[in-house]
């Protein structure tokens, strides 16, 4: 609490992340309502939400550009903005042959969104001294969980009682109430990285000593390739959570096909469910400091565990007999995966430079994001042919592979081998 009092920059981010993460929430509810609702189709659910995260591919590279070469406050006011009239659409969505603008609106909002993560992840870093990262990335996922909860129960009660109108109203405000939160920190801010170098990283086996000017958006979102594939332990999270998004696409769809074909409930049952996510998400990130204190050559010695015990905790959630068992399974998912969310996000703000994280964190996303999306639309057409146990048990033993292999691989390298060189920028 104290470190929340005293960064007012950072007090003011995650007020803004808190309100805007409500309100997507009970849109989050209210589209998956809506389109059981209009189709009851497994697969109109996993293409529903495999177009909330195929607009990475387009939009997270430019979005990483972006947020290292403008105001990175600017950036996120605008995308608040402009997602908020986009929120209202959804109100058009009357019948099943409207089903289309489901796709195309969320595909929209989503493009925007890919806009605004990377400049998000990077404005913290820059505002956040590089041993407090770990404290901060704890709080911004304890207050995701928080925000979880509270907009899953209360989306939940509200569309079973007033309808899906609502919930898109009230996400709509929240974009609003988020841009009016960062003005503070756009006036503040200076126009950084608007000439950004290419920063080295040198291994044992690389030979580059030379900075190079950035020339071209294509050139600049290099540079945030690079930024991974030359650091090792970076490259190596990065790859370890793209294995974890190829079988997390089971979770994603499955919690709203089972809630409708196997344990009842309608838009309170999804609700609870993925309020139990969000109560495992906050004990996951408020242990994540308890356990690590920041040291993130410990965070990367477990985060593979991390994925195996996500796998084991979405076993028992796809196998549970009833909605309890199911919220218990979901309270492990959430711990699990805000571990392993905290340490990714510490290690890569942590091992890459600052002038360059925008575009690091915007290809991590863009890579993972499209893996997740192709996931769920396969998961949405086995649902329905094996059904969604098989589904979510291939799913889990994906992303327990994932996590073990990353144990085994982390064993075969060492830190030292590694030099990340900082760039430097004309500011």
């Amino acid at each position: 609490m104290g470190f929340i009092r005293d960064n007012i920059l950072f007090r003011r981010i995650i007020y803004a992340a808190f309100v805007s993460s409500l309100g997507d929430w009970f849109n989050s509810i209210a589209v998956i309502t809506l389109v059981l609702t209009l189709t009851h189709s497994s697969l109109a659910v996993g293409v529903t939400l495999a177009m909330r995260v195929i607009p990475y591919l387009i939009a997270g590279p430019i979005g990483g550009v972006l947020s290292d070469r403008l105001r990175r406050t600017q950036v996120m006011i605008a995308c608040d903005l402009i997602r908020s009239v986009l929120a209202l659409g959804f109100l058009f969505v009357l019948r099943m042959e409207d089903i289309w603008l489901v796709y195309v609106l969320s595909t929209t909002l989503v493009f925007f969104s890919a806009f605004y993560g990377p400049a998000r992840s990077a404005y913290l870093s820059s505002i956040v001294k590089k041993e407090n990262i770990g404290i901060a990335s704890s709080i911004t996922t304890g207050l995701n969980g928080i925000a979880m909860i509270l907009g899953f129960s209360l989306a939940g009660i509200t569309i079973a009682e007033f309808g899906v109108s609502i919930a898109f109203v009230f996400n709509a405000f929240s974009f609003i109430f988020s841009a009016f939160f960062l003005v503070k920190g756009a006036r503040s801010e200076f126009a950084q990285y608007r000439d950004s170098v290419m920063p080295i990283a040198k291994s044992k086996n690389a030979n580059v000593d030379v900075t190079k000017l950035i020339v071209s958006y294509w050139a600049s979102f290099k540079i945030g390739v690079y930024g991974i594939t030359r650091n090792k332990p970076v490259a190596f999270v990065v790859y370890l959570f793209m294995g974890g998004a190829i079988g997390g696409g089971a979770i994603n769809v499955l919690i709203s096909v089972m809630v409708d074909q196997v344990f009842g409930g309608g838009s309170k049952g999804l609700g609870l469910l993925y309020a139990s996510l969000g109560v495992g998400t906050i004990v996951g990130s408020f242990t994540t400091e308890r356990l690590f204190k920041g040291n993130y050559k410990r965070m990367q010695a477990t985060v593979g565990l991390t994925l195996v015990l996500d796998a084991l905790f979405q076993i028992f959630f796809v196998n549970s007999p009833n909605l309890s068992g199911a919220m218990l399974g979901l309270i492990g998912v959430g711990y699990a995966s805000a571990l392993s969310n905290a340490i990714e996000l510490t290690i890569i703000a942590s091992l890459t430079p600052n002038v360059i994280q925008g575009r690091v964190f915007s290809v991590s996303e863009t890579l993972k994001a499209t893996l997740l999306g192709i996931s769920m639309v396969l998961v949405g057409l086995l649902t329905s042919r094996v059904g969604p146990q098989h589904v979510g048990d291939l799913g889990a033993i994906i992303i327990f592979c994932s996590g073990l292999l990353y144990t085994l691989m982390y064993k075969s390298y060492k830190r030292k081998d590694v030099d990340v060189i900082q760039g430097s920028s004309k500011i």
